[in-house]
């Protein structure tokens, strides 16, 4: 969860005139697991002392109102292996990269195990070699 703050700051100036001037916030992202609630201390605190700063060398500012108040909710999905994909020929023709072919989800094993073990022959067939070891 991420929460966007665009408020609009106003001060009098020495001759009487209103000075207005917009200001952008944003917390840090929280990660949301299940039923867990959202912990909306943090979220004040945040934004508070995000505003405290930009109001930090005196400048005599407040906020006159909040333009936008926006929550960003989206589903996380942390990095992981997957089931081998083919290099797209075009890549594969430059023969610069290498695809270990397996059929377990340990790709990402298998291609650190050829980099630190190369092969001469049929690289791509790392998995087979190291089986037969």
């Amino acid at each position: 969860m991420l929460v966007r703050v665009d408020v609009l700051f106003v001060r009098e100036l020495e001759n009487g005139d209103i000075m207005r001037v917009p200001g952008y916030f944003g917390t840090t992202p929280q990660e949301i697991k299940g039923a867990q609630n959202v912990n909306l201390d943090t979220v004040v605190s945040d934004l508070a002392t995000q505003v405290d700063n930009w109001n930090l060398h005196g400048s005599g500012f407040i906020i006159e109102r909040l333009m936008k108040f926006v929550i960003c909710l989206t589903t996380y999905r942390p990095l992981h292996g997957s089931s081998f994909i083919p290099t797209p020929k075009r890549i594969g023709n430059k023969h610069c990269t290498l695809n270990i072919k397996s059929n377990d989800d340990k790709c990402f094993l298998w291609s650190v195990l050829a980099c630190l073990h190369p092969v001469s022959q049929n690289p791509s067939e790392f998995r087979s070699i190291c089986n037969m070891l």
